[in-house]
């Protein structure tokens, strides 16, 4: 304490003068010391009960400005070694044994005459102001769900992040419609390549992946119809059934023979079923509306006494045949079924192909592909064929 004090003077350049700080502590039974505080802490009695009180020193601190303190009437302590007489008469009032009903009475009495009763003020009741009755809470107020959301900060947020959303949205965009145009030239040249060297296989990967980038950019102009045509044509091509329709009659006739319908439908499944052939037979419209018609391909299968026909609900078909007659088709198909069906009227064996598969072919190079020299009159019919893709798209 004394180290602060001094470099408060030495700061200050002057020594604080200190005013007499009085003090008033309270004992225990009741009555109340008082002085003046020191430099250091002091022990301080009780004159009514001797308990010895502590009481801090003076603070080493100046006082802040403007506040001013008058010091405490110094109440004397009165002197023990005086008036023991007091001092010992008080002790013996204190601790005393409790008093009779009688003296209580008379002392309460006493006391009452001595200090009248204070009258107590009447306090003037304060005027406050009304306020309005509550409203009852609604369980849902939309006034205040509308200030939450529509909050002006929210609504920043709200709009940075469309618009954050929409500048990666295109970003994407522009690259992937990048990347389609490099794939539509790098597929097609690859393409042209693998047909120059008779690889309908790579040509067909690549021929998949150009129709892929078309679909991607939208593209629905001549140009880009014709490629789709090719592509269709190429893939047939690629994926063509190593077995002939003959061939694959045949086996059905013997399989099912020696080991049951069950045996050649599970035969049929595994090895021949999504593969493609090639017709070039008249067809003409055998049943139904224009929505779900049903034509008949005339393509003989006969051996022995086992007759097979060929059913196609192909909506490709429905281009370039009539209503009333047959008509030359050249077309590629996928093969959906090859069941039995003994007892009907045109043959026991019936021939389906997948709906939604048919390929109308039209150009003579890719049909030489598969192994078909074209003659004047079936380039007569591709022609025709491909005059209608042009007038149908």
């Amino acid at each position: 304490m004394k180290g602060w004090q001094a470099v408060t003077e030495r700061l200050l350049g002057r020594r604080v003068p200190e005013e007499p700080s009085s003090f008033v502590v309270d004992c225990a039974c009741g009555r109340q010391v008082s002085g003046t505080r020191t430099r250091s802490h002091q022990i301080q009695y009780c004159a009514a009960c001797g308990t010895a009180l502590f009481v801090m020193p003076q603070s080493a601190y100046p006082r802040p400005r403007g506040v001013s303190r008058r010091p405490a009437p110094i109440v004397q302590a009165r002197d023990t070694a005086a008036h023991p007489a007091a001092v010992t008469s008080d002790l013996s009032d204190r601790f005393a044994g409790a008093a009779t009903p009688n003296e209580t009475s008379g002392r309460k009495a006493e006391k009452s005459r001595e200090t009248p009763p204070v009258p107590k003020t009447q306090k003037t009741p304060v005027a406050r102001p009304e306020q309005p009755e509550p409203r009852p809470a609604s369980r849902f107020d939309l006034a205040k769900v509308r200030r939450k959301l529509l909050h002006p900060v929210r609504l920043i947020l709200l709009v940075v992040v469309v618009v954050i959303g929409l500048t990666v949205w295109w970003t994407v965009q522009v690259r992937r419609r990048s990347e389609a145009e490099r794939t539509l030239t790098t597929a097609l040249k690859q393409a042209q390549q693998s047909l120059e060297q008779n690889d309908l296989h790579e040509a067909a990967v690549a021929y998949r992946d150009m129709r892929a980038a078309l679909d991607y950019l939208g593209r629905k102009d001549p140009q880009a119809r014709a490629l789709r045509q090719t592509a269709a044509e190429v893939i047939a091509a690629a994926e063509l059934s190593d077995v002939s329709l003959f061939d694959l009659f045949r086996e059905a006739v013997e399989t099912t023979s020696r080991s049951g319908a069950a045996a050649w439908s599970d035969a049929f499944r595994n090895n021949y079923r999504g593969a493609w052939v090639v017709i070039d037979a008249d067809v003409s419209l055998l049943s139904g509306v224009a929505a779900d018609r049903t034509y008949r391909v005339d393509f003989p299968l006969v051996i022995g006494s086992e007759r097979a026909r060929i059913v196609t609900g192909l909506p490709g078909l429905q281009r370039v045949i009539p209503e009333v007659s047959a008509r030359r088709v050249v077309f590629a198909a996928q093969l959906d079924e090859f069941r039995h069906e003994p007892f009907h009227s045109e043959g026991d064996w019936c021939v389906v192909l997948r709906p939604g598969t048919s390929v109308l072919w039209s150009s003579p190079e890719t049909l030489k592909k598969v192994g078909i020299e074209p003659d004047e009159e079936l380039q007569r019919v591709l022609a025709e064929q491909a005059r209608l893709l042009e007038d149908y798209q």
